[in-house]
C-alpha cells in the first residue's frame, strides 16, 4: 500500500486499478428516475363495520319496481340492479349509541327530583302563612323548583362527531390529518368524563380491525372500552407519521432529517399507547394483536431503526469517515435486530400472524445488511504487520452477513433487494482484490476471526422516541363538540346541591314557623 491512506474504506486502498472497482461508483438503481425509499410505513387501522349487501340490493330492486309502475321516469326501465360487492361498510352513529343512555339518565333524575320535592312538601307546607297569590301559579298548582333539563344536541354536532370517527379510520396523510385525529382523541376524552364507559353500562360498540389483516369478522374487535378507541386513534396517528416519513424525499435538502423526525414521533406515540393505555383495556386482545404490548414495542423499535437508517444515509451522502459510518451502521443493525426479536417471542404460527411476512423479512434483511456494512467500515486495530490479514477477516465476515441479507431480501424484492445485491457485489470485489494483492505481494497468513475486537458502538442513543406532546397539545386546543352535553357526575352533584339546599330551606321554614308560633300569639 503506497501513498496517503484514504479517509474511508469506501475507497478501500490503492490496490490494482481502483478506478475500475464498482464500489467507487454511484449505483443508480432506479435508472435515473430518482431515489426510492426502502422504508416501511405502518398500515392504517380501519373502523368501518362490514354488512351484507343483500339488503341494499333488495331495497334497490323495490325502488326500481315502484318507479316503473308509476312511470315516473322512462329511463328507469331497463336499469339493472347494480353489481354490488358482497359486503359494504357502516359506521358508528354516536346519536343512536348515546341518546338511549341520555334519555334514561334524564328520566331517572327527573323522577328523583320529583320524589325529593314531594317528600319535602309532605313534611311541611307554609301556604297558611303566605298570601295565595304568591303561592299559587296561574294553573292553580304550587310552583316547584326546576328539574334537571334534558341535554339538547343539534344534528350538525352529531354529524361532526360521526365524521371525525370516520376520518379516524381513514385519516388524511398529512399534518392536517394528524390534527383531525387529535381532535377526535380530544372528543373521546370529553366523552370519557361524561359517560360511565368503564362500568359496562354503555351500549356503544367500537369496531376496529387489525392493521395487518383483511376487513373480515375474524380480524375485528368490538368493544365498549373507550380506552381501546383512544389507543386505535393514536395508532393511526403513529401510522400517519410513519407514512409521512416513508414518503419524504430523502435526496432533498433536510429530507433525511425530516424523515427521521417523523419516525421518532411515530415511535413516541406507540410507546405512549403501550405505557399509558394498554393497561386500561377492558378487552382481552390476542397476543398477535397490533395493540399488544409486545407488538407495540416491536413497532416502536422498528420506527427508531428506520430513523437511525436516515442518519446512516446522511453520513453516506457527506462521505463521513469509516469509523463514524461503522458506528451508525451497527447502531441501526442493533435496532433492527431488537425489532426482529420482538416478533419471535411466541410460536412460529403466532409470529407469522403478528406482522406480514414482508415486514419480518425486511427487518432481518436490514439487520444483516447494516451489520455487514459495519464490519466493512471497521479499520484494523492491530499493528501494521497484520493489518491486511485483519482487514481480510473483516471482509470475510461482511461477505457472510451480506449473503444472509440477500437471502431475506430476495423474498421482499424491489429496491431493497437491488440495494443489497449492490453491497454484496462491492464487498465480494473488495475481498477478492485485497486477497489477490496479499497473495501476490504481502503474503500475510490468515487472521482468526475469533480474535477480532468488538465493533464500536455509540456511547448513547443516536435516536430517541419523541413524546406525543404536540399531539396532546392539539387535543387540548380542541373545543368540545358536545359541550351542551352535561356529564352524569355534574348531574349528580347538582342533585346533591338541590337536596342540601332544600334541607337548609326546610330548616329555615321550621325555625320561622316556631318564631311565628312563639311571637304571633
Amino acid at each position: 500500500m503506497n501513498g496517503e491512506a484514504h479517509h474511508s474504506f469506501r475507497d478501500l486502498m490503492n490496490v490494482m486499478k481502483p478506478e475500475l472497482l464498482p464500489y467507487n461508483q454511484h449505483l443508480d438503481l432506479n435508472e435515473g428516475a430518482g431515489e426510492k425509499s426502502t422504508f416501511l410505513a405502518l398500515p392504517i387501522k380501519r373502523n368501518a363495520r362490514t354488512v351484507p349487501n343483500r339488503v341494499v340490493k333488495s331495497l334497490f330492486t323495490q325502488a326500481k319496481e315502484f318507479l316503473e309502475k308509476k312511470d315516473v321516469n322512462h329511463e328507469v326501465k331497463g336499469v339493472n340492479v347494480p353489481d354490488l360487492p358482497s359486503e359494504s361498510f357502516t359506521y358508528l352513529d354516536f346519536e343512536s349509541a348515546l341518546m338511549p343512555y341520555i334519555a334514561e339518565t334524564n328520566a331517572y333524575e327527573n323522577a328523583k327530583a320529583e320524589q325529593i320535592l314531594e317528600d319535602h312538601e309532605n313534611q311541611l307546607k307554609l301556604e297558611d302563612y303566605y298570601f295565595e297569590e304568591t303561592t299559587m301559579n296561574h294553573k292553580g298548582g304550587h310552583d316547584k323548583p326546576p328539574l334537571v333539563e334534558s341535554n339538547t344536541i343539534s344534528k350538525s354536532q352529531w354529524y361532526s362527531m360521526n365524521q371525525l370517527r370516520i376520518h379516524a379510520g381513514c385519516p388524511e396523510r398529512s399534518i392536517n390529518g394528524i390534527k383531525k385525529l387529535a381532535k377526535y382523541y380530544a372528543q373521546l376524552q370529553y366523552l370519557e368524563n361524561k359517560f360511565p364507559f368503564e362500568t359496562g353500562k354503555m351500549k356503544v360498540g367500537f369496531v376496529w380491525y387489525e392493521a395487518w389483516s383483511r376487513l373480515d369478522a375474524s380480524s375485528q374487535t368490538i368493544t365498549q372500552c373507550i380506552q381501546y378507541e383512544k389507543a386505535c386513534t393514536l395508532f393511526n396517528v403513529a401510522a400517519t407519521y410513519s407514512q409521512l416519513g416513508a414518503a419524504e424525499r430523502l435526496w432533498s435538502k433536510d429530507g433525511q432529517k425530516k424523515a427521521s423526525s417523523y419516525f421518532q414521533k411515530a415511535a413516541g406515540v406507540l410507546i405512549f399507547i403501550r405505557d399509558s393505555l394498554c393497561q386500561r383495556f377492558q378487552v382481552k386482545l390476542p397476543i398477535t394483536s397490533d395493540l399488544n404490548e409486545t407488538s407495540l414495542s416491536a413497532l416502536s423499535t422498528f420506527m427508531l431503526a428506520q430513523a437511525a437508517e436516515c442518519y446512516y444515509d446522511k453520513a453516506s451522502d457527506v462521505e463521513s469517515t469509516s469509523s463514524l459510518t461503522s458506528v451508525i451502521a451497527i447502531y441501526a443493525s442493533d435496532l433492527y435486530d431488537v425489532a426482529s426479536r420482538f416478533t419471535k417471542d411466541s410460536t412460529n404460527v403466532l409470529q407469522q400472524q403478528r406482522f406480514s411476512r414482508d415486514w419480518t423479512q425486511q427487518m432481518k434483511a436490514k439487520y444483516f445488511m447494516f451489520a455487514a456494512i459495519a464490519h466493512f467500515h471497521t479499520g484494523p486495530s492491530t499493528n501494521t504487520d497484520r493489518a491486511i490479514a485483519e482487514r481480510l477477516a473483516r471482509l470475510s465476515i461482511a461477505n457472510r452477513l451480506i449473503t444472509t441479507s440477500v437471502g431475506y431480501a430476495q423474498e421482499v424484492g424491489g429496491i431493497l433487494y437491488q440495494t443489497i445485491l449492490g453491497y454484496a457485489q462491492n464487498f465480494k470485489t473488495a475481498e477478492l482484490c485485497l486477497q489477490t494483492a496479499n497473495d501476490a505481494e504481502l503474503h500475510e497468513t490468515p487472521y482468526d476471526t475469533r480474535l477480532l475486537g468488538p465493533l464500536r458502538r455509540p456511547p448513547e442513543a443516536l435516536v430517541n422516541p419523541i413524546a406525543p406532546d404536540s399531539v396532546m397539545e392539539m387535543a387540548e386546543q380542541s373545543a368540545d363538540i358536545l359541550q351542551s352535553l352535561i356529564s352524569n357526575d355534574y348531574h349528580l352533584a347538582l342533585q346533591d346541591v338541590l337536596t342540601e339546599s332544600r334541607k337548609v330551606s326546610l330548616a329555615g321554614q321550621l325555625r320561622l314557623k316556631g318564631l311565628i308560633e312563639k311571637y304571633g300569639k
